[in-house]
């Protein structure tokens, strides 16, 4: 419950684009899985390269090593995620994405040391059982 800023604006506004892509990628079914992913790629690429004027930093070796392999990671992950809205219902697939929130904090305690306060909790189980309850539901109609 800190200061509000534009890291706050900047979560937010992930958040509404990530649904947005999960809607529109179960949306665009009959296209082919490359195809879509060549669309979100392209579009990811242009939107991101806009913003490199004011924040470029020429990269190391290294970090050219991360970030080809975070391309890598964060393609074939989106092609899993194509697919798999292609192969179940969303309502199936959606809850496999809430494992994401026990990798961020297994990974921001190892890495970080940061442990989620009780409004991270809450919020973490308000996600969790939101999706379950919406399982549930769309299981019986």
């Amino acid at each position: 419950m800190g200061a509000y800023g534009y890291g706050t604006l900047f979560l937010l506004a992930a958040a509404v684009l990530n649904a947005n892509y999960q809607i529109l990628t179960r949306r665009v079914r009959g296209d082919d899985p490359l195809t879509s992913l060549l669309y979100t790629a392209t579009a990811g690429a242009v939107v991101t390269s806009l913003l490199v004027p004011w924040f470029w930093d020429w990269p190391t070796a290294f970090d050219w090593l991360l970030l080809m392999g975070t391309g890598l990671a964060g393609g074939f992950g989106h092609l899993f995620l194509i697919r798999s809205f292609r192969a179940a219902p969303a309502s199936v697939v959606s809850p496999f994405s809430y494992s994401s929130l026990i990798w961020a904090t297994i990974f921001g305690f190892v890495i970080w040391g940061d442990w989620p306060d009780l409004w991270t909790w809450a919020g973490a189980a308000l996600i969790i059982f939101s999706g379950l309850y919406i399982f549930s539901r769309e299981r019986r109609a």
